[in-house]
């Protein structure tokens, strides 16, 4: 005989539920012989499937190229054997000077060139002046006046004479 119906109607209950979760009851943690269940992601945004690119920098603009460095004489350094002239030279540039206007000294050598200075070696029969003139100074040299004019990497424009 049956007294109470309730504890049989909810046992059939909780199994016809079951069946329909998979097998499990909905608080049920999964076990090893059940399948892992799967974690579905909310769908990507626009944003995020395809971000906006940002703007390429533009590229810088090409520095103008300096105008090249004239001498009054370019590079006819025998224009300097008396002692006047405007000339375009780099590091090892020798001319002949006449010892007369130069106080002995017959050799002037371009030593080193910088930034903003002209290193020379003026030599004479035994006598060694190294000069060291910067751009716009002037420096004499057993009477002999030099003076740099302008420097641009390895070359330089110098004077000399007044």
């Amino acid at each position: 005989m049956l007294r109470h119906p309730a504890p049989l109607v909810m046992a059939g209950l909780a199994l016809a539920l079951s069946a329909c979760t998979g097998g499990a009851a909905p608080d049920a943690v999964p076990s090893a012989q059940d399948p892992t269940p799967s974690v579905s992601s909310p769908a990507p945004t626009a944003s995020a499937a395809s971000p906006t690119p940002e703007p390429e920098p533009s590229s810088p603009e090409p520095e103008p190229k300096p105008e090249p460095l004239r001498a009054a004489d370019g590079q006819r350094y025998k224009a300097c054997a008396d002692g006047a002239c405007e000339v375009l030279v780099t590091v090892g540039t020798k001319f002949a000077l006449d010892p007369s206007v130069a106080g002995g000294m017959e050799t002037f050598e371009i030593t080193d060139i910088e930034k903003d200075s002209v290193g020379a070696d003026f030599d004479g029969p035994g006598q060694n002046i190294h000069a060291v003139g910067v751009v716009g100074g002037l420096f004499t040299a057993n009477g002999l006046p030099y003076s740099v004019v302008d420097v641009r990497g390895n070359q330089a424009v110098i004077r000399l004479g007044k």
